[in-house]
């Protein structure tokens, strides 16, 4: 009878403290831009934007863009950057904006923000630019 005693004892203690199944450190990291292509990366000293789209480039009409953030120093994509973005059509005397959404967080996505924006004009006179600051 002590034999089973004790059996039933190890057994109840094997079940309830041996290592647990939701051990997060083995999982492997997903690929935020599955399903995007790269436009453009935009780079100063400290950070890198990088541009995707579903196609890989911009249309006149509906675009949606998605964009990531990397930090040089430390070669990670930042998961909450506040971003405000305002593209710039160049023309011959003169530039201007298009209409366009706010930079949203796409869940459940920690880097890759999306907008849409319509730009207009002919291809040639159509240049992607922007105004970015990022504040540490």
């Amino acid at each position: 009878m002590k034999i089973l005693k004790y059996t039933a004892i190890l057994f109840l203690a094997i079940t309830f403290f041996s290592c647990s199944s939701d051990d997060d450190s083995s999982s492997t990291p997903v690929d935020e831009t599955s399903g995007l292509h790269k436009i453009q990366e935009i780079s100063n000293d400290t950070h890198t934007i990088e541009l995707f789209s579903s196609t890989g480039s911009l249309v006149q009409g509906y675009n949606h863009v998605s964009l990531r953030i990397k930090d040089k120093k430390t070669n990670t994509y930042i998961p909450d950057a506040e971003i405000s973005w305002t593209p710039l059509m160049h023309m011959a005397m003169m530039q201007h904006s298009c209409p366009r959404s706010e930079v949203v967080k796409i869940e459940p996505k920690k880097s890759i923000r999306r907008r849409y924006h319509i730009p207009n004009g002919s291809k040639r006179n159509r240049i992607l630019g922007t105004k970015h600051y990022i504040q540490n």
